[in-house]
């Protein structure tokens, strides 16, 4: 595995992203959202649906090598009156997403807009960094 290859980066950034180990692990604890992940020539795109969910209540956040996306619930359930509930799916439990970004993201221009119930966070390119490539010594 190369670490400075771009297109590996990329492919690890998704796979590491969409890849659940253990899917039963969240259940009773933290939900993962879905998301659509996706590259154009100039941005990377990560779009994650979070129905029920305010904006104040998201959170992203960029480090060196990362970014996390993240919410922490703060629905307290209204208890002035016994509901008996005959279905429920609605859930709200918190949730955290952390994964290596490419190195050829411009940090500072990354925008992150919600609308609809979709978190949208744009990642624009690098244009001007290329792959770097360097023999390895076959010793």
């Amino acid at each position: 595995m190369d670490k400075n290859n771009p297109v590996e980066k990329f492919t690890n950034f998704f796979t590491e992203l969409l890849e659940d180990k253990n899917p039963l692990e969240h259940i009773g604890k933290n939900i993962i959202p879905s998301m659509n992940l996706y590259e154009t020539e100039n941005k990377y795109v990560i779009e994650v649906c979070a129905p029920g969910i305010s904006k104040e209540e998201l959170k992203v956040k960029i480090s060196a090598s990362a970014i996390i996306i993240s919410y922490f619930t703060k629905k307290i359930e209204d208890d002035s009156e016994k509901k008996f509930y005959s279905k429920r799916e609605f859930i709200y439990k918190d949730f955290e997403k952390k994964s290596s970004i490419p190195e050829n993201i411009l940090k500072e221009q990354i925008v992150a807009n919600f609308e609809n119930g979709i978190l949208t966070i744009t990642l624009p390119k690098d244009l001007t960094k290329e792959e770097k490539e360097e023999e390895i010594e076959i010793l």
